[in-house]
């Protein structure tokens, strides 16, 4: 049995970490060029990672039986234990202290269940879900080549999506695609996380197992130059879009996120960091409760007004306290794990 990659564990705490800087708008007293590229573009990388890692095992795997099964049955308990908490939250926010109107209310959670999330950084696991399921369609129905023309499609997707986004000012001007980003700007922001964002990065684990092996022989000083390119045109992207045509009312999705993604990925495929096999299962776990959590922290600590890099330390610093707590009780009651 191959070993598991020690590196891809470690590093998903480090993507939680990035992810809430975005949510925890470091640099927003300051705006300008070094608030966009810090707080807004460059942690991007996070989230694109975060499906890449996940498509890259579920398609590993994808022909082993009752993974399907298994995989479902895991998103939808996490996303439901999930939605439960962040319901209640909205509803004490929403109907008790404000003055929507309840029935509005539930309607539209109804709707957001199955489209853009529970909550709003529940986009991710709605998208996850729709992926799972496309991929595994796809491969009963052709196999690895149906899944190598659901990679291929995703790959248009993500140009579209692109296009719509931080590129919406060229996009714009496409007929027929401008429709799309202005007067059904609604519904595309709905295709555009589970098709655009989500499904493309969940098929970079395709490109991922089909080349695994030549990553891994590939020589060295090679590979370094791969990267460092692939680092120097994202951070010249994002340079770009911050200080250009980047619309702060449209969503951060733009080019090098892919390439970057399948880059990372393959570096710490290259590198499994065995020494870690000890700490990389609390940074598995801690990196989804972090993730999970760290909206309804932010949502609390901002009643004191924080400036934004004392609101990210109090943050991440009780999201990772009440984390390793939940963790040592989840060894008595195993339905927290659901949580941590």
């Amino acid at each position: 049995m191959k070993q598991r990659n020690y590196s891809l564990d470690v590093m998903r705490l480090l993507a939680a970490l990035a992810v809430v800087i975005c949510h925890t708008y470091i640099f927003r007293e300051y705006g300008g060029v070094l608030y966009m590229v810090v707080s807004r573009y460059a942690p991007r990388v996070s989230v694109s990672f975060f499906f890449a890692i996940s498509g890259y095992y579920y398609i590993k795997s994808i022909d082993k039986k009752d993974i399907f099964k298994k995989q479902m049955k895991s998103l939808l308990m996490v996303y439901a234990v999930w939605t439960v908490v962040y319901y209640a939250a909205s509803f004490v926010d929403n109907i008790i202290l404000g003055d929507a109107d309840i029935g509005t209310f539930l309607v539209e959670r109804v709707i957001f269940f199955f489209t853009e999330g529970s909550y709003p950084h529940f986009w991710f696991l709605v998208a996850l879900i729709y992926s799972v399921v496309f991929v595994t369609i796809c491969n009963r129905l052709g196999g690895k080549k149906g899944v190598f023309v659901l990679t291929i499609l995703s790959m248009i997707l993500f140009v579209i999506g692109n296009l719509g986004s931080s590129y919406y000012v060229v996009g714009a001007k496409i007929p027929v695609l401008n429709v799309l980003y202005g007067e059904y700007q609604e519904v595309f922001f709905i295709i555009r996380g589970i098709f655009c964002m989500g499904l493309p990065y969940f098929m970079l684990g395709y490109w991922l197992n089909v080349m695994e092996e030549k990553i891994i022989a590939m020589d060295g000083k090679k590979f370094g130059w791969l990267y460092g390119i692939a680092s120097v045109l994202y951070v010249v992207e994002i340079l770009f879009l911050a200080m250009t045509i980047g619309d702060p009312d449209r969503p951060e999705v733009f080019v090098m996120l892919y390439p970057m993604a399948f880059m990372l990925m393959a570096l710490l495929l290259r590198n499994p960091m065995p020494q870690w096999s000890k700490a990389a299962p609390f940074c598995k776990r801690m990196s989804g409760y972090i993730y999970y959590v760290h909206p309804l922290l932010v949502i609390i600590f901002e009643f004191l007004n924080p400036p934004s890099g004392v609101l990210y330390i109090l943050v991440i610093g009780t999201a990772m306290i009440s984390g390793v707590i939940l963790m040592k009780l989840s060894e008595k009651i195993k339905f927290l794990n659901y949580f941590v």
